[in-house]
């Protein structure tokens, strides 16, 4: 008779464990944050977040510091994304939020998301959402958060 698998050792509670524990050493390390949350899906994928606040102005040495300094890491066959949240700039008070047209909001913010990434691609990750946070200061506008996400996904799910 074979034994039954108790609950604590079933690949999505391992996942589960392993993205909150990741995102929650992400948060000692990046200063003001918001709570890690974690979601399971219908389609049995796992969901994790964690939202960095702060200054986010010199997003390109920020964004270095806290994922590839700050000994953070990405657990095996975990996908990661970020996404940039921003609201009218520090030198702009006279635009409105309302000006900032056909961008999906998040969090009462415009947000533009970047898709999941393989761990192996964390670096190209790191530039791209460095050069999303650069065109959005160009444009005059405030970076007010930067969200951090890991997806885990069923094999059957896998591409």
């Amino acid at each position: 008779m074979a034994a039954k698998r108790s609950k604590a050792k079933r690949p999505a509670d391992r996942a589960e464990r392993a993205i909150r524990r990741s995102l929650e050493e992400l948060g000692k390390t990046s200063g003001p944050h918001g709570p890690v949350r974690v979601v399971r899906n219908k389609d049995g994928s796992i969901d994790g977040q964690i939202v960095i606040r702060g200054n986010w102005n010199n997003i390109e040495t920020r964004i270095i510091d806290v994922l590839a300094e700050g000994g953070f890491s990405v657990p095996p066959g975990m996908k990661i994304a970020t996404q940039v949240r921003f609201g009218v700039g520090k030198f702009s008070e006279e635009r409105e939020d309302a000006e900032i047209k056909g961008y999906r909001k998040t969090g009462g913010l415009p947000s533009i998301s970047l898709y999941h990434r393989k761990a192996v691609n964390f670096h190209e990750l790191i530039i791209a959402t460095s050069n999303v946070g650069e065109n959005v200061l160009e444009r005059g506008y405030g970076i007010r958060a930067v969200a951090v996400d890991l997806r885990w996904e069923p094999r059957r799910l896998r591409k």
